[in-house]
């Protein structure tokens, strides 16, 4: 909202799924976003309304795709692919928010099954690798805990390189 010293916190809307008149107290949209739940039946309500007051100018919701330019939906899963005489490794996003990082596959053309190889995520507070090495296994084979990232970027890299060469 251009003018926050008017503003007055309460936002109203009906429910799309039960019809009820939601009016929440104390929601702030810059803290609490345009999404809100039910407290009838608990099904999403967007906060359309909320864009005519906020300045942003009308609501963009599209009912087809369920995304407005406060709700964009899921990020594009973004694939990074490479052809060799065993297969295609493909290097994707986890999607997991807990563990975020970054898997890779092996893909063959004349079947739909994907052979998981390696995973490198954050695990708590370390950077993990695992490794499947057996394809016959389903369990991963090998977990390396990576060490030493924070020196690594605290120091420059010329000096890296001088810690790592081999003499």
């Amino acid at each position: 909202m251009k003018d926050k010293e008017n503003r007055t916190y309460i936002v109203t809307e009906v429910c799309p799924h039960c019809g009820h008149e939601v009016e929440i107290h104390g929601w702030d949209t810059d803290r609490d976003g345009y999404k809100a739940v039910c407290p009838y039946c608990g099904g999403r309500i967007m906060l359309c309304d909320e864009c005519r007051h906020c300045g942003a100018g009308d609501c963009d919701y599209n009912s087809t795709t369920d995304t407005c330019r406060y709700n964009p939906g899921p990020k594009p899963s973004i694939k990074l692919c490479v052809e060799t005489p065993k297969g295609i490794l493909m290097a994707t996003a986890a999607t997991d928010p807990i563990h975020p990082g970054i898997s890779i596959e092996m893909h063959r053309t004349d079947n739909d099954y994907e052979l998981l190889l390696a995973l490198v995520e954050l695990d708590g507070a370390d950077i993990v690798s695992r490794i499947w090495g057996d394809a016959n296994v389903e369990d991963y084979t090998c977990k390396e805990v990576h060490r030493g990232i924070e020196a690594a970027f605290d120091t420059d890299a010329d000096s890296i390189c001088a810690q790592n060469s081999i003499e």
